[in-house]
């Protein structure tokens, strides 16, 4: 399988092809990523794991007849990142696979997400449908998680763990964790975060918190960290927004979803105030997780079509 990324640095998207790659441990994995910058800690992380990475500014046909790539995987690809102004024929005789992320959304109050179709929305105003393709929902290699076994604490932590492509954590953000009563907070990310993303340490910090404030000041098609946390039995607060985290949470239950800066902090601490509503949330959400966004999940529902390619 050759992946087309936008760039090599930690978050959904570089996460998740990681992921595609344990499910589907048959392929090679080639991961080109299309522009700068890179983060080279990302990348020896992918080699350690046997998926071999490149780098071009556009995805040509010399790529893709060089590599021998029978499936090709396009995540976040935008119509300019394609060698020639009509470059479809590129992927002619090849299994495609979409997946898209944050960038390409564009907020619509009048949209109701889905899950399964949102984040194909944009890819069908680009011209990128023809067959074969698929749309691959998005999933986490569950193992790890399934795994965390959290100590119980006098005090629990409240987690905001942000990616270094949605930048800095906001002060308004760390103002409300300090404004919490009888909890502690544990950051994880860039500016006021305690803790820098690690590519592969996600489930050491989930072992450290015991709900996530999943803050965004973005609609987002999906959130991996949030599919991490329910994996982990962790109930998650976020923002009631037309988008696909927030059908994420509705469709999961397992969590609160808030309207405002002072109802995100009265979830918090009612969280914080009821620890067997925190176990109950968590619960459901891991168990909608392991059915509907593992990995176990993802290869159960394509390893025949995939097959069926090559």
């Amino acid at each position: 399988m050759l992946h087309f990324n936008n760039y090599a640095i930690t978050g959904g998207v570089p996460s998740f092809i990681t992921t595609i790659a344990m499910a589907f441990p048959e392929f090679e994995h080639v991961v080109c990523s299309l522009k700068e910058p890179e983060e080279y800690a990302l990348i020896d992380y992918w080699r350690n794991m046997g998926i071999k990475y490149m780098h071009h500014n556009k995805i040509t046909r010399d790529i893709v007849k060089d590599m021998g790539a029978r499936i090709i995987t396009l995540h976040n690809i935008r119509k300019n990142q394609r060698e020639g102004r009509w470059s479809y024929d590129i992927f002619f005789d090849r299994a495609v696979i979409f997946f898209h992320h944050n960038q390409c959304i564009v907020p619509d109050p009048h949209h109701g997400a889905s899950l399964h179709c949102y984040v194909s929305e944009y890819i069908k105003k680009t011209g990128f449908v023809y067959e074969p393709n698929i749309v691959m929902p998005p999933c986490v290699y569950e193992v790890p998680y399934l795994k965390i076994n959290r100590p119980h604490r006098e005090k629990p932590v409240i987690g905001r763990i942000q990616s270094q492509t949605c930048g800095k954590i906001s002060d308004d953000m760390v103002r409300l964790l300090g404004e919490i009563n009888g909890a502690d907070t544990y950051t994880v990310g860039t500016g006021n975060a305690m803790n820098p993303i690690v590519p592969g340490k996600m489930p050491e910090h989930l072992q450290k918190i015991d709900m996530l404030a999943m803050w965004s000041n973005r609609v987002e098609s999906w959130s991996m960290v949030t599919t991490e946390a329910m994996l982990s039995g962790i109930p998650v607060v976020a923002f009631n927004r037309c988008d696909g985290l927030a059908e994420q949470m509705r469709k999961s239950k397992g969590g609160l979803l808030v309207n405002t800066r002072q109802g995100f902090k009265e979830a918090l601490q009612y969280l914080v105030d009821h620890p067997d509503k925190r176990k109950e949330l968590g619960e459901i959400g891991r168990n909608w997780a392991v059915r509907n966004a593992s990995s176990r999940y993802l290869r159960n529902r394509l390893i025949d079509k995939i097959l069926d390619w090559v």
